[in-house]
């Protein structure tokens, strides 16, 4: 229970601090460095974790590389200046909820375009129009406690 705990507010920290680092710096250079400290980051355990799963490594062929290479620019690279960009327009909250809500519309999706609410129980629903009920809630008593 713990390590969600941590996960949850190393989320809303990072959050935050985008915020306000966006604030003065352009969302690329935001971006480049991210991704050039975690790319470091993950080059330097990459030995370890070929040494320790040296089975469920494989090198990538060419083909895999220019589909990375597609997947990084489209699906990483373009989606986040986007939201960096609007981070610099909404607020830490906002921008929170609608990533902690990302999973919700997920599975709202699938179970839409691909049949997939077979698998969904009774606590899910309930759980989610607690959520939505929460978040519909949040700027009415905000505005009724401010």
């Amino acid at each position: 229970m713990d390590f969600w705990i941590n996960c949850g507010l190393l989320a809303a920290l990072f959050t935050s601090y985008n915020k306000k680092y966006t604030q003065h710096v352009p969302a690329l250079a935001t971006i480049w460095l991210q991704l050039t400290v975690g790319a470091l980051f993950l080059s330097i355990l990459l030995p370890l974790y070929i040494y320790y799963f040296p089975e469920s490594f494989v090198f990538p062929t060419t083909i895999d590389i220019v589909y990375l290479i597609v997947l990084v620019v489209l699906c990483t690279i373009l989606p986040y200046i986007l939201y960096l960009i609007a981070l610099k327009n909404s607020s830490a909250f906002a921008t929170n909820l609608i990533n902690n809500l990302e999973p919700v519309y997920g599975i709202i999706l699938a179970a839409i375009f691909f049949n997939e609410n077979k698998e969904l129980s009774v606590p899910f629903y309930i759980g989610s129009s607690i959520i939505f009920l929460i978040i519909f809630l949040h700027p009415i008593l905000k505005r009724y406690f401010a």
